[in-house]
């Protein structure tokens, strides 16, 4: 009997990412500096950055989930392509106003939250207002527009993007996937020959795009089911265990371009181990 990658292990690794987002946020932190430059280590600025491998693992699981519900269609159309992502792309946009609107809501309920402050006033205010409650202002920044991003809006914008180019990436990585795969990690590996612009990658989207078509090409050959199924296999889980603390050993020195190894060491962790747990499953 075939033991799928069901939607509970989907949400074991999004609760997972949610932990770590939340305690990135939490701890000041720079996510590009090494241990090496940290000077004396100050573990909870360690465990924030570490942390920031958050990003990879939503973009991992959303390439995954677009990949898998995407291969699922009768007809992969041009026509039911397009129509297969603006839906998505819809849903998304919808809880992404849905927060932002309340969030903003709760924010005009305090005595000192001024509208104005925020977006300033006349035409142009409402511009800015438009383009953050449509989580685009990232977007729109990177092509030369004057924009007012709330914090987190180059996240939204990323995955936006990667819904809208997602039929091409699905098509090329079925087709090329360790071409595409080399390629998309190309921005990481120009940012290990130039250490000088390390503040970059934090919220650029190009070094995100490889985990994201890490997930599609996790979906296109079935990896997470077949790693389920030989879950409790010894040398699986001690693979499981290994690569994971090598990883997080490497994060440390290399720092960013080792989060979408990290993110997939996690993964296969919390399949080998998490989800056999009693923790994980349902009463």
């Amino acid at each position: 009997m075939t033991e799928s990658f069901t939607k509970d292990n989907t949400n074991i690794v999004k609760g997972i990412a949610i932990i770590a987002m939340v305690t990135h946020h939490f701890f000041v932190n720079d996510p590009g500096m090494s241990i090496i430059s940290m000077g004396e280590i100050d573990i909870a600025k360690v465990i924030g950055e570490l942390s920031k491998v958050c990003v990879s693992l939503f973009c991992i699981m959303s390439g995954y989930g677009l990949a898998t519900k995407y291969s699922m269609l009768k007809q992969k159309s041009v026509k039911s392509s397009i129509k297969f992502v603006l839906s998505h792309l819809f849903q998304f946009i919808s809880i992404y106003i849905f927060c932002y609107l309340f969030m903003l809501v709760l924010n005009l309920s305090e005595k000192h939250f001024v509208f104005s402050n925020l977006y300033g006033k006349g035409i142009k205010s409402i511009l800015l207002f438009v383009l953050d409650l449509f989580g685009i202002s990232h977007l729109m920044g990177a092509i030369g527009l004057p924009t007012k991003a709330t914090m987190g809006d180059w996240f939204v914008g990323a995955i936006m993007l990667f819904y809208i180019i997602f039929s091409i990436v699905y098509y090329l990585t079925k087709k090329f996937c360790i071409i595409v795969l080399i390629i998309s990690y190309t921005p990481w590996i120009v940012w290990l020959i130039f250490l000088n612009i390390r503040e970059e990658p934090t919220n650029n989207i190009l070094f995100y795009i490889f985990s994201f078509c890490i997930g599609i090409f996790f979906s296109q050959k079935n990896i997470l089911t077949h790693l389920k199924e030989k879950a409790f296999n010894t040398r699986i889980m001690i693979v499981s265990l290994a690569s994971l603390f090598v990883f997080i050993v490497l994060r440390l020195f290399i720092t960013l371009p080792i989060d979408p190894f990290v993110a997939v060491s996690i993964i296969m962790f919390s399949i080998t181990f998490v989800d056999k747990t009693k923790v994980t499953k349902k009463a």
